[in-house]
Formats: C-alpha cells, sequence, structure tokens
C-alpha cells in the first residue's frame, strides 16, 4: 500500500468462511474491499456444499485456481478485443488516408 496519511486508512474486518480478517484498506476502496470479500466467501461456501469434507486451506487453493482460470480467460478476451481495436483503428486510418489523398 503507498505511503497515505492515517486518516486515509481505515480498518475493516471481513468475514470468509466463518472466520473474521482485520484488513486496514483505504477509505475510497473499502466498499469494493467488503464486495470482493463477500464474493470470495460466496465462492468458497459453494466449494464447501459441492466438496465439504475438504479443509478449508484446500477450499482456498481450489477456489485461488478457479479464480486464475477465469483471470486467464479475461486477460485473453482483453488481447483478442485490444488487436481488433489495433486492427480496426488501422483499416480507418488507412481508410481516412486514402480519403485524404483523393481529396487533394
Amino acid at each position: 500500500m503507498p505511503d497515505l496519511h492515517p486518516a486515509d486508512v481505515r480498518s475493516i474486518r471481513v468475514r470468509i468462511l466463518d472466520r473474521d480478517y482485520p484488513l486496514k484498506v483505504r477509505g475510497d476502496k473499502e466498499a469494493l474491499t467488503r464486495s470482493l470479500a463477500d464474493y470470495v466467501n460466496a465462492r468458497l461456501n459453494q466449494l464447501k456444499r459441492q466438496i465439504p469434507n475438504q479443509p478449508d486451506l484446500t477450499l482456498a487453493v481450489l477456489a485461488l485456481l478457479q479464480f486464475a482460470e477465469e483471470l486467464d480467460i479475461r486477460e485473453a478476451q482483453l488481447s483478442q478485443l485490444s488487436a481488433a481495436i489495433e486492427a480496426e483503428t488501422a483499416a480507418l486510418a488507412h481508410h481516412l488516408d486514402a480519403v485524404l489523398d483523393e481529396a487533394d
């Protein structure tokens, strides 16, 4: 975390798998942090219902692997979108150059 004025940092608690975790977050990130903690908790509880006899650490590792897979998919989608935008931009620039050349 970057150096912040102490007034910019808040101490909060989030609950994941029936355990409280104290965190320090920037005031403007509190709602996001709580929302993400709720999402992580929901995913872990979903896994716990699917495979109830696994220790919490195993559930956490499985959830992390799922999150990593989802991130990889999103990064691939973003890369494809970026490439498509670059190609479209190049095509538009080429078309614009051709139109401007005709106008001269």
